[in-house]
C-alpha cells in the first residue's frame, strides 16, 4: 500500500524540517518528496462449512388425488428432512432437479432455492411440479441434488415415479326419480325430481356444475338453480333433489325438464333431458340405466335398490289385470302428537317400485293401475271399491292385485287385523279398513284370481316405533278365512313385526318378492316366488337378530291350487 506525504523521514526534528522548508522555499527551491515503504496483509477467511446428512425415510410424495401417481393435469410434491451436523448453517443452499424418462408434460423447475439448514437442526425441503395433458404413461425418475456454495452440498435423492396419462372424467345423470303428490303429475300440485350425478370416466371433474331448467309456468319452491361441486372423483356420485309446481296457465300436456352439467373444461359432463306426461301417475317415469361397459372400472350407480331397475318386460299387457298399490309412510304429519319415528320407511319406494313391476312383468296396463301414496280412510275404501266394480264388469275375467305397505294394527276384542290410512289415530284402528271387509270387497263380484299382498304386520310391531303404544306386548291377530278364488302373501307371521332392508330402501317382503320376480321368468309358479321369498326373508331378519316369516293364506279349496298359478 502506498501512501504519499509532504512529511520528511523519520527522526527529523519537528523545528528542523519546519526550518528546512522554510529556508528552501525562500531559495525557491522544491522540496524533495518522501515515500513511504509497501506494507502487505494476508486476511484468511473462517470456514464453518455444514455438512448435510438426509434423514433416512423422509422421502415423500404427494399428488393431488393420492393415487400413488403422477396423473396428467395434476400438481405433484416431493419433500426430504436433512440434519446439519457440521460447523455452521447452511445457506445459499439451492436444489437442482433433473428428469428422466416419460418427461413429456412434466414441468419442473430447474433450480429452487431452500431455506437455511441450521446448525444442529432438522430441516425440510419441499419441491413442487406440474404435469399437463401431454403426459403419457410410463415410468419417471425425479433426481433432486441440494447445492452449497463451498460444496459441502447433499448427494443427489431420487424418487421413481409412475406416470399417467390423462384420464378424461365423465360426468352424467345416471339415474333419476319423480315424486308427486297423489302419485300423478298434475298442475298445481308439488312434486320433486331427484337426480344422481356421477363422475364414470376416469380423471377427476373439477368445478362440477349442475342447472336445472324448466320452461315458463314452472316454479322450483326448492333446491338452488345452479349447485356447484368442488370436485367429483372417479366414481364419486351427488344427489341432487328441487321440488317444483306448475301453474294453471301451462299449455303443453308434456313437461321437458333438463340438467346442464359442466365441469373444468367444458368437454367431459353431459346434459340430462327428460320429458314426463302429466296427468299419468309418476311411477312410470323412471330412467333405467344400461350397466358400465366392460371395460370401465368405475361402477354405475342409481338411487334407491337394484330391484329398482332392470325391471322384467314380459310383454303386451294383459287387458282383464287391474291393481291398486298403496304406500302409506307419512303419518307422522297428520297429527301434532306423532312424532316421525312413527312414519313407515320406505313404504312410498314400496309402493311405487311394485307399481312398476306390476306394469311392466306382469302385465296391468297403466290406466287400470291406481297408485295411492299415503292414503286416507276414504282414498282405501275408494280403490277397494273400484277394484270391485271393474270385477263385477269383467263378469269374472278380471284378475285383480291389491299391495299395502303401511301401519297395520289389531283392533277390538277378537283383535281384527286393520289397515291403518293416514289420517287415522293409532288408538282408533277401527276407523281403518278390516281385512275382512277388504277381503269381502275384492271377492263380491266373481274374479279370475284375487291377489292381496300386505308389507305390514298385525301384531302391533312396525318398522320404526309404534303407531300407538302396546306396552311391549304383541297380540296375535285374528286368522280371517280367505275367500275363494283370493291368494294373501303376508309379510310376517303371528306376533312377527315385518322389518325394513334398509340397505335396499324397501321392506324386506318387498325387497325379497321383487327379487324373485326379477330374476323369474313369465312360466314362473306362484308357489315357486312364494318359496324363494320366504327362505329370503327367514334368513335376512334372522342374521339381523329377530324373526319375520312370510306366509301364504288362501281358502282350503284354493291350498292345492294356487302354487301352480303362473305369472303371466
Amino acid at each position: 500500500m502506498r501512501i504519499r506525504s509532504q512529511l520528511g523521514r523519520c527522526g527529523v526534528g519537528l523545528l528542523a524540517l519546519a526550518g528546512q522548508v522554510l529556508a528552501g522555499a525562500q531559495a525557491g527551491v522544491r522540496a524533495q518528496e518522501v515515500v513511504s515503504p509497501v506494507y502487505s496483509f494476508q486476511i484468511r477467511e473462517k470456514v464453518e462449512p455444514p455438512i448435510l446428512t438426509l434423514v433416512p425415510g423422509s422421502l415423500r410424495f404427494e399428488d393431488a388425488d393420492g393415487n400413488g401417481a403422477v396423473d396428467a393435469e395434476e400438481r405433484c410434491t416431493v419433500r426430504f428432512r436433512v440434519t446439519n451436523d457440521g460447523l455452521g448453517d447452511g445457506t445459499g443452499l439451492r436444489a437442482k432437479a433433473t428428469l428422466q424418462g416419460s418427461t413429456a408434460g412434466v414441468q419442473v423447475a430447474t433450480y429452487t432455492d431452500l431455506p437455511v439448514a441450521k446448525l444442529g437442526a432438522t430441516t425440510e425441503f419441499v419441491l413442487s411440479f406440474q404435469t399437463d395433458r401431454r403426459t403419457v404413461d410410463g415410468s419417471l425418475q425425479l433426481q433432486v441434488e441440494v447445492e452449497e456454495p463451498r460444496g459441502f452440498g447433499l448427494d443427489p435423492v431420487v424418487w421413481d415415479l409412475v406416470t399417467r396419462s390423462f384420464r378424461a372424467p365423465k360426468v352424467e345423470v345416471v339415474d333419476h326419480r319423480l315424486s308427486s303428490d297423489g302419485g300423478t303429475l298434475a298442475r298445481k300440485s308439488r312434486f320433486v325430481i331427484e337426480w344422481l350425478v356421477q363422475n364414470t370416466g376416469q380423471g377427476v371433474a373439477q368445478s362440477v356444475q349442475a342447472e336445472v331448467v324448466v320452461p315458463e309456468g314452472v316454479y322450483q319452491l326448492s333446491g338452488e338453480p345452479v349447485t356447484t361441486w368442488t370436485s367429483m372423483a372417479p366414481g364419486a356420485e351427488q344427489r341432487l333433489a328441487c321440488e317444483f309446481i306448475i301453474n294453471q296457465q301451462y299449455a303443453s300436456d308434456r313437461l321437458p325438464v333438463s340438467l346442464r352439467l359442466r365441469e373444468q373444461w367444458g368437454t367431459y359432463a353431459g346434459d340430462w333431458q327428460q320429458e314426463f306426461q302429466l296427468n299419468q301417475a309418476v311411477a312410470q317415469e323412471r330412467l333405467v340405466v344400461a350397466s358400465a361397459a366392460a371395460d370401465e372400472k368405475v361402477v354405475r350407480s342409481f338411487l334407491g335398490s337394484d330391484v329398482d331397475r332392470d325391471i322384467p318386460q314380459w310383454g303386451a299387457p294383459v287387458s282383464h289385470r287391474y291393481a291398486v298399490v298403496i304406500g302409506n309412510e307419512d303419518y307422522a304429519s297428520r297429527s301434532g302428537s306423532l312424532s316421525p319415528e312413527v312414519n313407515v320407511d320406505f313404504a312410498e319406494n314400496d309402493a311405487r317400485v311394485v307399481a312398476q313391476y306390476l306394469q311392466q312383468a306382469l302385465g296391468v296396463p297403466s290406466d287400470q293401475l291406481h297408485l295411492r301414496i299415503n292414503a286416507t280412510a276414504g282414498e282405501l275404501r275408494q280403490e277397494a271399491n273400484w277394484l270391485s266394480h271393474v270385477a263385477r264388469a269383467e263378469g269374472g275375467r278380471a284378475e285383480i292385485f291389491f299391495y299395502y305397505s303401511g301401519h297395520g294394527l289389531p283392533a277390538g276384542a277378537d283383535n281384527a287385523p286393520y289397515l291403518i290410512p293416514v289420517d287415522v289415530a293409532g288408538n282408533q284402528a277401527q276407523l281403518g279398513m278390516a281385512l275382512p271387509e277388504l277381503y269381502r270387497t275384492l271377492t263380491a263380484h266373481p274374479v279370475l284370481r284375487a291377489h292381496v299382498w300386505l308389507d305390514a304386520c298385525f301384531s302391533g310391531g312396525a318398522r320404526n316405533e309404534e303407531l300407538v303404544a302396546m306396552k311391549g306386548i304383541r297380540v296375535v291377530p285374528r286368522a280371517d278365512a280367505v275367500p275363494e278364488g283370493l291368494l294373501v302373501l303376508a309379510s310376517s307371521s303371528g306376533t312377527q313385526a315385518s322389518g325394513v332392508y334398509r340397505a335396499q330402501q324397501h321392506g324386506h317382503f318387498t325387497y325379497q318378492l321383487l327379487k324373485s320376480l326379477q330374476g323369474a321368468t313369465p312360466d314362473a309358479t306362484w308357489g315357486s316366488i312364494f318359496e324363494a321369498v320366504r327362505r329370503s326373508v327367514d334368513l335376512a331378519t334372522a342374521k339381523e337378530g329377530f324373526e319375520q316369516q312370510p306366509q301364504a293364506l288362501a281358502s282350503p279349496a284354493g291350498q292345492s291350487v294356487w302354487p301352480s298359478w303362473k305369472l303371466r
